[in-house]
């Protein structure tokens, strides 16, 4: 049997790739016009673009990459343990290290950076993944764009008690909790910050990944007219991502609105590789 390290998914980098292009494009801009830097030129071309799309990508890539490397271990003992120890290992060093610079930075050159205030509770928040509001009333931790991560971590929590399960009744469970969660949106308070985030129709995206992934494992193939269908075995499935929203702003701060979004994954050599892990782009 292979293991998680030993299996590839031949394109999904290059869509990691886009993803990641995606939100760095998202990020630049914002910080540009945090700074007063006019929306003119380049900035004010790309401004209407919705590169945020970058981050319902990666959602759904990491939805479909948990299932496909954790299929076989739902309902075995110390899966979830191991699960979370591994995801843990991989994304929260390197997010800690970030966090820190920016509070060494926020201490050192407030003057260069557009927020500066810090709250004692908003970094303990930060380092645990928890949603708080940051000065200017977004839920974002220290780091703004790890928000994202602060999904990728609830997204894994709730994942990893599903692998206490057999595969069907722990999808199937995780399936609808999330359809739950996502429908008690619009009955949460917008003071209760954490529920709002937790419940936003966006972790729904983590669930079409691993719609694809269950896709993958029950054979169906691509049409045959797409260009990648005819560079493989016919059993391997390929989707293309499609459009998100921008951060929409409700009761003085903000979190994704969810759209739809597929990722594509391709390639009959089962070899999953890792790329560079960080904010907004976890490894698998």
């Amino acid at each position: 049997m292979s293991t998680p390290d030993s299996r590839r998914l031949d394109g999904l980098q290059m869509l990691r790739f886009f993803a990641a292009f995606a939100v760095l494009l998202e990020h630049v801009m914002h910080e540009a016009l945090s700074f007063g830097i006019a929306p003119d030129g380049l900035i004010a071309t790309l401004e209407p673009v919705d590169f945020g799309i970058g981050v319902d990508v990666f959602f759904v890539i990491s939805g479909f990459i948990m299932l496909h490397i954790s299929a076989d271990q739902f309902g075995r003992r110390g899966a979830p343990r191991d699960f979370l120890l591994r995801r843990v290992a991989r994304l929260v060093p390197l997010y800690w290290l970030f966090t820190l610079a920016m509070l060494a930075a926020m201490l050192l050159v407030p003057g260069q950076l557009a927020h500066t205030a810090l709250n004692p509770a908003h970094i303990l928040a930060s380092f645990g993944f928890v949603p708080w509001l940051d000065s200017t009333g977004l839920a974002h931790p220290i780091l703004g764009l790890g928000w994202t991560l602060n999904y990728e971590m609830y997204f894994y929590a709730l994942f990893a008690l599903m692998l206490f399960l057999p595969l069907r009744a722990g999808l199937w469970t995780l399936a609808g909790l999330f359809a739950l969660l996502a429908l008690l949106h619009q009955a949460v308070s917008p003071t209760q910050v954490q529920f709002v985030f937790w419940t936003d129709p966006i972790i729904v995206e983590f669930l079409f990944g691993i719609g694809l992934a269950l896709l993958l494992r029950r054979g169906v193939a691509l049409p045959a007219w797409m260009p990648a269908a005819r560079k493989r075995p016919a059993w391997t499935p390929s989707c293309a991502s499609s459009r998100s929203t921008r951060t929409r702003s409700r009761a003085s701060w903000s979190c994704p609105r969810w759209s739809g979004g597929i990722a594509s994954a391709s390639g009959s050599n089962m070899r999953l590789t890792s790329g560079p892990a960080g904010p907004c782009c976890p490894g698998p």
